[in-house]
């Protein structure tokens, strides 16, 4: 629902049942939340057919490697590192990792070349995150490659850039390059089953089974839910059933709860203009879980640049 059909459209068979291929410039698997999506994908897009999944490593993510980098990390933090016991084993693995990281630019450069040349004019999914699919519009655009895939091809990405600047025109080089009609933009957290898409009109809409809140960033208080609020944001999540569904988070948001979204839809919305505390006001406000993306790239910027 969120991804092939659009509020306010009767949507086709091929929006209920899509069967498209899937370009996923990824490992195929692994245990991090934004890594398990793989396997819905598979399951829900492809109809079935495994030779529509195209993931850009075929294999996991090493779950020994991220155990290493996290031993690493926490020990350097607390000045322990002389003291840190690990595994010779594990530990000459580190090699194999930086290598990989090496090879990644090339490899996603080759990947993406295959993809636009063998899946040209095909229905697709793809999803990544924004400065990633930035970056792959200029390297296609540059070799002159524009409306790649069918434009009812679904391009999907989150809201957020991890600090990386991106163009004002992001969006159209994007769409340009890939030939979809619009991109659907979400925001959320690996915390929360919720995915705030975005509508036309640059409101994220909240589905119903999260309660949104705003909080004090100072003293974490409920602010009132009249009026136009900015704070701290907080879900409670209904879908969770293996531990408690609140989370606080490290981003800042806006909650218009009284004007109603001229796209029609009739849920809580939030502006587009989300942004981390640590951003805009300095320090370190990141509130996070292991199994988010951020996390599985710190700890992997820490392991290739450790030196220890």
């Amino acid at each position: 629902m969120f991804f092939f059909q659009r509020f306010g459209t009767e949507p086709r068979p091929e929006d209920i049942n899509p069967v498209v291929e899937v370009i996923w410039p990824n490992h195929a698997s692994g245990k991090l939340g934004h890594l398990r999506l793989a396997a819905l994908l598979k399951r829900h897009f492809t109809g079935n057919d495994p030779k529509r999944f195209h993931a850009l490593y075929s294999d996991a993510v090493s779950t020994d490697l991220m155990f290493l980098a996290s031993k690493l990390q926490r020990a350097a933090a607390k000045g322990e590192l002389d003291r840190l016991e690990i595994d010779p084993t594990l530990l000459a693995r580190k090699h194999e990792f930086e290598a990989l990281q090496r090879r990644k630019p090339e490899e996603m450069k080759a990947f993406l070349n295959r993809m636009t040349t063998e899946l040209r004019g095909r229905r697709i999914f793809i999803t990544s995150a924004s400065f990633l699919l930035v970056d792959m519009a200029k390297e296609g655009l540059a070799r002159g490659i524009e409306n790649c895939f069918a434009p009812d091809s679904v391009c999907a990405c989150s809201g957020g850039t991890k600090g990386v600047a991106l163009p004002d025109d992001w969006e159209a080089q994007v769409k340009r390059f890939l030939g979809v009609r619009e991109l659907k933009i979400g925001y959320g957290m690996s915390e929360i089953s919720a995915l705030n898409m975005l509508c036309e009109h640059g409101r994220y809409h909240v589905p119903p089974w999260a309660i949104p809140f705003v909080l004090d960033p100072d003293t974490n208080a409920p602010l009132p839910r009249i009026g136009v609020q900015r704070g701290r944001a907080g879900f409670f999540d209904f879908t969770t059933v293996g531990h408690w569904g609140g989370t606080i988070s490290g981003d800042e948001v806006e909650i218009d709860w009284d004007t109603p979204c001229p796209c029609g839809q009739t849920s809580v919305h939030l502006d587009d203009d989300v942004g981390r505390f640590s951003d805009r006001r300095g320090g370190d406000d990141k509130i996070t879980c292991a199994a988010t993306a951020e996390a599985h790239d710190d700890a992997v910027k820490f392991l290739t640049e450790f030196q220890g």
